[in-house]
C-alpha cells in the first residue's frame, strides 16, 4: 500500500513539472534570449574599473563631478540572472525537440507545408536519441499505440509488436527506428498522430527539463529582486521628496 502511495505521489510530482511546451514560453522570449548581454558588460567595466580606483573626478566645464566606480549591487545581480538565463537557454536549445520549439499546434505545423512525412521523421529521430535499457519498453508500447491508433496496418510492424526488445542491442534501437519511419499515416488520421507524437517529445528529458526550469527560476529572482528593489527606491525618492 505504501509503495503504491509512492508511485503515486511521485507521478503527481512529475506531472507537475512544466513541459516544454511550457518552458518555451521563456525559452524563446526575446528579452531573455538577450540577457546574455550583462556577461559581457559587467565583466568589462569590472576590468575597466579596477584599475581607477573606487572613484574618478572628471572636470567637465569648469565643474568637477566625481564619479563612483564601484559597480551597483545591481548590476552584479544582473550578471547572476544573465548567467543563469544564459545556462537554461542553452538547455533548452540543446534538449528541447524542435517540434516543440517551431510548432505550437497542428495548424503551425500544417501551415508551412509539413504533414506526415515530416512528422514521422521528427518522431523517428526522437525515438533513436532517446532510446535506452530503461525506456525501449515504454518507447515500443508508445510507438505501438501511434500504430494501432493512427496508421495504416502492416503484417511485417505487426511482428515487430509482438517481439520483445533487447534493451541492450543497438540494433532493436535502430529496429524501433526504422519501425516508426515505416510507419504509413492515414491523412484522415494527422491530427491525432501530431498530439500523439507532440505529448510524448513534451515530456521528454525531465531532469533536463528541472534543470532549465531551475536556472530559469534562479534568472526571475534576480531579475524580480532587482525591479522590487527599484521600485522600493522611487517610492521612498518620492515620500522623502514630499
Amino acid at each position: 500500500m505504501c509503495k503504491i502511495y509512492s508511485a503515486e505521489r511521485m507521478n503527481a510530482i512529475v506531472a507537475g513539472i512544466p513541459r516544454w511546451s511550457s518552458i518555451a514560453l521563456l525559452g524563446n522570449n526575446r528579452l531573455l534570449r538577450t540577457a546574455y548581454v550583462w556577461l559581457i558588460i559587467v565583466p568589462l567595466l569590472t576590468r575597466i574599473f579596477s584599475t581607477t580606483g573606487s572613484t574618478v573626478d572628471l572636470h567637465i566645464f569648469g565643474h568637477m563631478f566625481r564619479l563612483n566606480t564601484v559597480l551597483p549591487f545591481s548590476w552584479k545581480v544582473f550578471f547572476y540572472g544573465a548567467l543563469f538565463t544564459s545556462t537554461g537557454h542553452a538547455i533548452y536549445a540543446l534538449a528541447c525537440p524542435s517540434l516543440i520549439k517551431s510548432y505550437k499546434s497542428l495548424i503551425d505545423f500544417t501551415s508551412v507545408g509539413k504533414g506526415s512525412t515530416q512528422l514521422m521523421q521528427e518522431y523517428t529521430t526522437f525515438l533513436s536519441r532517446i532510446f535506452s535499457s530503461s525506456k525501449a519498453d515504454d518507447l515500443q508500447r508508445n510507438l505501438e499505440s501511434l500504430y494501432r491508433e493512427c496508421c495504416e496496418q502492416d503484417s511485417k510492424i505487426e511482428a515487430f509488436f509482438t517481439k520483445s526488445l533487447d534493451r541492450t542491442s543497438e540494433y532493436d534501437r535502430w529496429s524501433l527506428a526504422i519501425t516508426s519511419s515505416e510507419l504509413k499515416l492515414k491523412e484522415s488520421k494527422l491530427g491525432d498522430a501530431f498530439w500523439h507524437v507532440f505529448q510524448h517529445l513534451d515530456s521528454s528529458y525531465l531532469i533536463l527539463r528541472i534543470l532549465t526550469c531551475i536556472f530559469f527560476l534562479m534568472a526571475i529572482v534576480c531579475f524580480g529582486h532587482v525591479t522590487v528593489q527599484n521600485i522600493i527606491f522611487v517610492i521612498s525618492y518620492q515620500l522623502s521628496s514630499q
